[in-house]
């Protein structure tokens, strides 16, 4: 494991270049960013992740481009899920799936979820449900990592 400098903060971070490391789990949206010798500490590399995102989704509900989440299909279980990119914490206990979870999740869930970048395909009526978090508060991020058997359900 070495240590590098990142080169937007200057804050030091680890780096492991010979095996598995922290920033294989942030998904990639640019072929042209590679991730191995991108130079950026964790926080620096996940904000530039969002924005990627951000934007991938904005083309995607624009009908501009397919799903930009297609290779990460399925991976919606609760030990791949990211705090920030595929969830939110709201209020401390309630936990709300973003537009790229729901884009991961491949298609509308009918719950009608908040976040939804299928426009509310199926939900009755096409309608989003309304926007307070509905049974979120037995989610908590203390236990989030001890419901894997169980994934969060949608919240809307």
């Amino acid at each position: 494991m070495s240590v590098k400098r990142c080169a937007k903060c200057a804050a030091d971070f680890s780096c492991q270049a010979n095996g598995p490391c922290w920033c294989a789990s942030l998904p990639v949206l640019d072929d042209c960013f590679p991730r191995e010798s991108c130079g950026l500490c964790p926080e620096c590399l996940k904000s530039l992740t969002l924005e990627q995102i951000s934007q991938a989704v904005a083309e995607f509900e624009a009908g501009e481009i397919d799903n930009p989440a297609a290779p990460y299909l399925g991976q919606t279980q609760t030990q791949s899920l990211i705090e920030g990119i595929d969830y939110t914490i709201e209020g401390g206990v309630a936990l709300v799936f973003t537009a790229w979870y729901h884009l991961k999740r491949g298609e509308c869930c009918g719950s009608g979820c908040r976040h939804c970048p299928y426009d509310h395909l199926n939900v009755p009526n096409g309608k989003a449900a309304n926007t307070q978090p509905i049974g979120a508060e037995k989610i908590r991020p203390d236990n989030l990592r001890t419901i894997n058997a169980n994934p969060p359900q949608p919240v809307p």
